[in-house]
């Protein structure tokens, strides 16, 4: 029979764990196929699972790290590969249609992809309206 403080610690486990196990799984938000295109004007679709994303039949792991609101726009930031790292905005608030995907380590934040999940994005005017 387990005394309280081994009660407290297997509950303590059991509440990291599932922590854990929700925090590594992508938000439904980025999940899904999207319409995108690259600063090449190249057009696309990604696919972003649980713990992959795809783009030109390329196939990367994924791996969701922290998420959250700024002035009610959500943002996501992800692990891509090996230690590469990008962040997902949504520009919009209260849209989950129009994201933009961003290169944090550069010294201005570098549009990778403008993304779309109803229609084929302009890479020229997402970096205007919403990097520059």
């Amino acid at each position: 029979m387990m005394n309280n403080k081994q009660k407290f610690y297997v509950i303590l486990l059991n509440v990291i764990t599932f922590f854990l196990l929700v925090s590594c799984k992508n938000s439904e938000s980025i999940k899904g196929t999207w319409h995108v295109q690259n600063d090449s004007g190249e057009i696309s679709e990604m696919t972003i699972t649980d713990t992959t994303m795809t783009v030109n039949n390329v196939k990367l792991e994924v791996k969701q790290i922290t998420s959250g609101t700024t002035e009610g726009k959500k943002y996501f930031e992800m692990e891509i590969g090996r230690g590469g790292r990008v962040h997902i905005i949504f520009p919009e608030k209260q849209d989950d249609t129009v994201a933009i995907m961003i290169v944090p380590n550069t010294k201005e934040p570098y549009l990778r992809y403008a993304m779309n999940r109803e229609k084929q994005p302009d890479y020229s005017k997402y970096d205007e309206k919403y990097v520059k």
